[in-house]
């Protein structure tokens, strides 16, 4: 499970992580460093407090659309080819 957002900041996307950990406990939950970021070191350590676990970039190099799920919370529709795709729009 890939938790994904416009950028590794932003408030939905964090509490996504909190709520997939908290809903899932024993359920991986992975988010991308490659994310934009006005402070990605920080934010980086917030997601992991949240209980995500940072992708490395030979995870993210070998991400299949049949052997993960990204679940994508933004204000736009989404879709990607790496993983199979869940999109959240939030309404603005």
């Amino acid at each position: 499970m890939c938790a994904t957002g416009p950028a590794i900041e932003w408030e939905p996307q964090l509490s996504l992580i909190l709520f997939l950990r908290h809903r899932m406990p024993d359920t991986p939950v992975y988010f991308d460093t490659d994310e934009p970021s006005v402070s990605a070191e920080y934010y980086r350590s917030v997601s992991e407090q949240f209980g995500g676990h940072p992708m490395t970039e030979a995870e993210i190099q070998n991400l299949r659309p049949d052997q993960c799920i990204e679940l994508h919370v933004d204000t736009v529709p989404y879709k990607h080819d790496r993983c199979t795709s869940l999109s959240i729009v939030k309404l603005n």
